[in-house]
């Protein structure tokens, strides 16, 4: 959240209005207390309301990356979908950024940022982000694979055909791109392999 507030608190990220029944904002920001780069203004400050309303896009964003439904962050924030893409898109972007910055300043931080990056990009908690490297999988399809056991890309490999095809929203054709990109994956391993052994012979 640390990280995520404080891009949403830049020009670039359009901040969401305040409506008149999101008081969860200002109890988020009490239970949040402590966590924020940038320190919150007095509540009597004018500017409390613009750290607030940064606050919710912020919190837009951590529903994203905890996979909430697009339905029902549409609902909560009544916002559209094409609101809902400008603002990852511009977070994400800002993340980028951000971890060009650590790589100079704060090294020790670039790896947070790097899966942090990720998760926006893919709308995914931390779990699903090796399944998301797979192309043509994404946080519904991963999260299904997940939700069947296979945890990992490795865990898929000795997987039949047939049986990947029929975990939901997945289907053949998905599950020979699967298997095609691990295939593609072990080739590239053995190469590898191959070309170290040579170096030492």
């Amino acid at each position: 959240m640390s990280f995520i507030h404080a891009v949403c608190s830049t020009p670039d990220v359009r901040s969401l209005y305040l409506r008149s029944g999101d008081t969860w904002v200002e109890e988020k920001a009490e239970k949040k207390r402590g966590v924020f780069l940038l320190k919150p203004p007095g509540e009597s400050n004018t500017e409390y309301e613009w750290f607030l309303s940064d606050l919710k896009t912020a919190i837009l964003i951590e529903d994203w990356i905890e996979e909430v439904h697009e339905d029902r962050i549409i609902t909560k924030y009544n916002v559209g979908p094409g609101d809902i893409h400008n603002i990852v898109e511009m977070v994400q972007w800002l993340l980028h950024a951000a971890r060009e910055f650590a790589r100079m300043y704060n090294f020790e931080c670039v790896s947070d940022l790097v899966d942090l990056l990720l998760r926006v990009q893919y709308g995914c908690k931390k779990e699903l982000l090796n399944l998301v490297s797979l192309r043509g999988i994404g946080r519904v399809r991963a999260r299904a694979l997940f939700n069947e056991g296979f945890k990992t890309i490795g865990d898929l490999r000795s997987i039949p055909l047939k049986r990947i095809a029929q975990v939901k929203t997945i289907g053949e054709g998905v599950a020979k791109s699967i298997k095609r990109q691990i295939g593609e994956s072990i080739k590239g391993e053995d190469k590898e392999l191959s070309d170290f052994s040579n170096e030492l012979s």
